[in-house]
């Protein structure tokens, strides 16, 4: 499991915390990861409570600090993450969805909480939204190799199996090395092999369906930032959880 990792300028106390949950999660530890996570997310939390107190105070306009804004986006994110290697996946929703509604009222694209939460779904049997999240994703990167993936897998859950392999190639053309696709591909050609070249004129009936499809659920970097404001001439379409959305990931 890879998490986010934000890039902060400042050291903190909840940055601390932060770093515990990420050293037990690059450690295949997730249980251990969701105390420190929890940690720094209480007191990101009150942060941010007061900032937005001080700022009615003043009858100000508020003025997030970003690295707080990182902060409550990441933590959430890399905290679901973690409940989703725990099979905690009402938990995991939860936290993705936190993190996509903050990042809406700050008009901030994140596409790892894009890729959880619509994994999240598809495990919750949830695939009209899961694949809602992916389409969301390329609406505004449209190279985005793991939605492509995922797109995949979900139409592969949903029967479609040669609108899935066109996704596993579509990904594979933009990264020769995503390996989910490139297993998924290989597992349907075995079971499936007129679609070696995508040919859906004879598919010969099988005994059992093709293996369940691996997902890129999101990438990882040392060095990730949040940008503060949506790419431009990008448009964020609205699911069913009125939710925006815009990250960078992580491999479950």
């Amino acid at each position: 499991l890879s998490f986010i990792l934000m890039g902060c300028t400042t050291s903190s106390e909840w940055q601390q915390y932060d770093e515990q949950g990420l050293a037990a999660a690059k450690a295949n530890n997730a249980p251990a990861a969701i105390k420190p996570f929890t940690a720094a997310l209480k007191i990101l939390n009150r942060a941010h409570q007061l900032s937005l107190k001080a700022s009615k105070r003043k009858k100000s306009d508020t003025v997030e600090d970003p690295i707080i804004l990182k902060g409550l986006i990441s933590v959430r994110v890399n905290r679901g993450f973690c409940y989703l290697a725990m099979s905690l996946n009402h938990l995991a929703l939860k936290d993705f969805n936190d993190a996509l509604k903050l990042a809406k009222e700050h008009d901030i694209f994140c596409e790892e909480a894009l890729l959880g939460r619509s994994y999240a779904y598809l495990r919750l049997g949830a695939l009209l939204k899961a694949k809602q999240d992916c389409l969301d994703i390329l609406q505004v990167v449209p190279n985005s190799y793991r939605a492509l993936t995922n797109l995949g897998g979900i139409l592969q859950e949903a029967g479609e199996i040669d609108a899935a392999m066109v996704k596993y190639q579509q990904a594979l053309a933009l990264n020769s090395s995503c390996e989910p696709a490139e297993q998924n591909m290989s597992a349907i050609i075995h079971f499936f092999p007129s679609l070696s070249s995508l040919s859906s004129s004879s598919t010969a009936p099988i005994k059992k369906p093709p293996p369940p499809p691996s997902f890129a659920v999101a990438a990882v970097t040392s060095d990730s930032s949040i940008e503060m404001q949506p790419p431009q001439d990008s448009q964020l379409s609205t699911n069913t959880d009125g939710n925006q959305q815009n990250v960078t990931t992580t491999n479950i």
